[in-house]
């Protein structure tokens, strides 16, 4: 029988009204779910979305937003590694932007919310990268 939904575990959405917690969306209902997502940002009201890949910690994306404005990070523990969504209009400015109570740079900073929605789906489904767009790759 073929597995419905996607192969994520110990999702956290917060949103300015409320926190959600999702043991896994290997199910009919990550539709739903995804649906809730994309009405959090699409309404800006997206604060931190955080969501684990496969069984285990080793694989997670984190996304800190503040309105329009988004930070994605996506880590693979088992190689040391983290990535960065850059976005090219602002390669190189190291400027502050504030989200979510934390601190980025300028160039981290995603400001497409259909970009932000595109990544997530593409990491719900493999829980890799979307090479559709440029990342920062760095060792944990």
């Amino acid at each position: 029988m073929e597995r419905k939904g996607y192969n994520i575990w110990d999702l956290e959405i917060i949103t300015i009204k409320e926190t959600r917690r999702f043991g896994n969306l290997q199910d009919d209902s990550s539709e739903e779910v995804i649906k809730f997502i994309k009405d959090t940002i699409l309404n800006e009201r997206l604060e931190l979305l955080e969501a684990y890949f496969g069984e285990g910690d080793a694989y997670y994306i984190s996304v800190y937003a503040e309105k329009s404005c988004s930070a994605i990070k996506i880590h693979d523990d088992p190689n040391r590694k983290s990535y960065n969504y850059i976005n090219k209009k602002y390669e190189n400015d190291e400027t502050d932007v504030p989200l979510s109570g934390y601190y980025f740079p300028q160039e981290i900073i995603c400001e497409d919310k259909d970009i932000l929605l595109d990544i997530i789906r593409y990491y719900f489904e493999t829980g890799n990268i979307n090479e559709a767009y440029d990342w920062i790759e760095f060792d944990d």
